[in-house]
């Protein structure tokens, strides 16, 4: 504190100004710049949580619409579906096959099945798998069971192209109402339909969708090998885990494969699924970074301009008070006489030169008053008819007057300025009463 104190006792004035009003400054510029980073920074977040979201309440909305379409073309073709069918596979197959645009929807087949979970026909044909009990598919049994249309669980066919499927089940009726059969129809979860299409959706850059069902089934994702697995265990993905039990909305969080991402969820309303986007934070948050490294080049450079602009300033605002010290030194020192110091500004300053000025203007009548006292006083001695010598304080003659020229016969002449002013009285060196 000391060696702190002793340093800023040897700045000057303008210095001291100069470093208090730019800490001044800094500090105030500061305070300004982490206030409009935290304000810029929420409210970008804000907006890019609510833009992901509004993308992905979307996007799970136009699912569900598709989702439902599909379901009602293919309740369609249910009710137009002749129970009759159920017993001739040639008929049924012709049925099935003149139905393009249903087949358009359901791109990995459409089927007609019994009852007693036995398949009649489907399209494209597949003579091999035809014959088969299909009754322990949940979606056939559900749809049996409660006599409405089914969308099943995606699963893994047991046919050639081993592509991973949702099943579209509706029933069909007789007469008596009891239900003659099942038309479904399969959607391709690798295929380029309203489904297939979610893996090849960016978000930015890197930011991708993917669909899950609530027991953790992958049933769309980017990474192909991923579909149908569980491989995001309890515990891993806070919001994952969150949307599970009912979160809709976006947040933070890290990803079963280590990825810190801004995540959005929002659950369908046609199936126990739920629609995910996860955007890298790293490329969320680029704006807001660039957005930093820009102010603070703006603050770095406001600092040094204000620093400037203050030691301009500050030199401008002392230079009267400046001018004040140099002349009061020279005074001083005896370097400069006590001419008035020229000082136009009517601030503390000018009025501190112009109070200096009186005194000096004091100080100059008072040194003439006293040189006159001074030279009467010489002149008295001098004319005086007592002789009369005046000593200083090294024992210098400093007057010698007439009378003592006259009394001694030395002239002040010959005395003035040395110390033998006892060889006029005494033969040798001895002090005067002087002494």
């Amino acid at each position: 504190m000391r060696s702190g104190g002793a340093f800023m006792n040897h700045m000057s004035l303008k210095t001291k100004m100069t470093l208090a009003v730019s800490l001044l400054v800094t500090s105030m510029l500061l305070l300004v710049a982490l206030f409009v980073l935290w304000y810029f920074d929420r409210q970008v977040k804000d907006t890019i949580y609510r833009q992901q979201f509004t993308l992905v309440s979307a996007m799970a909305e136009e699912i569900d619409g598709k989702l439902l379409n599909a379901r009602k073309a293919l309740v369609a073709v249910a009710r137009i579906t002749k129970p009759d069918l159920t017993g001739n596979a040639a008929k049924a197959q012709a049925f099935l096959d003149d139905r393009p645009g249903t087949q358009t929807v359901f791109d990995s087949g459409l089927f007609i099945f019994l009852p007693d979970g036995r398949r009649v026909a489907s399209s494209p044909p597949e003579p091999l798998s035809e014959g088969g009990d299909y009754c322990y598919l949940a979606y056939i049994a559900n749809t049996l069971a409660t006599r409405e249309p089914q969308i099943s669980a995606p699963f893994l066919p047991a046919r050639h192209r081993r592509h991973p499927i949702v099943m579209f089940s509706a029933p069909f009726f007789d007469s008596q109402g009891k239900v003659a059969g099942v038309v479904a129809g399969a959607v391709d979860l690798m295929s380029d339909n309203f489904l297939g299409k979610l893996a090849t959706v960016k978000i930015g850059e890197k930011g991708y969708l993917y669909l899950y069902s609530t027991d953790r089934t992958l049933i769309v994702h980017p990474d192909t090998t991923r579909i149908l697995r569980r491989d995001v265990p309890p515990g891993v993905n806070r919001l994952f885990d969150r949307a599970i039990e009912g979160f809709e909305g976006t947040g933070e969080t890290v990803t079963s494969r280590g990825l810190h991402a801004v995540s959005s969820f929002e659950r369908l309303r046609t199936v126990n699924w739920i629609l995910a986007a996860n955007f890298p934070q790293e490329e969320v948050y680029a704006p807001i970074r660039t957005a930093k490294l820009y102010l603070s080049a703006a603050l770095l450079l406001a600092l040094f301009v204000s620093i400037f602009f203050v030691w301009w300033f500050m030199g401008r605002l002392t230079a009267p008070l400046l001018r004040v010290t140099e002349h009061v030194t020279m005074i001083a020192e005896g370097e400069e006489g006590p001419a008035p110091i020229r000082v136009t500004s009517h601030d503390e300053i000018g009025t501190l030169a112009r109070a200096f000025n009186e005194m000096l203007g004091r100080m100059e009548l008072q040194k003439k008053s006293i040189q006159e006292q001074k030279n009467f006083s010489e002149k008295l001695l001098l004319n005086s008819a007592v002789p009369t010598f005046v000593l200083d304080a090294e024992h210098r003659v400093v007057i010698w007057n007439r009378a003592c020229e006259e009394l001694t016969g030395i002239q002040a002449s010959d005395v003035i300025g040395t110390t033998d002013s006892w060889k006029a009285f005494h033969s040798g060196k001895s002090p005067a009463l002087a002494d």
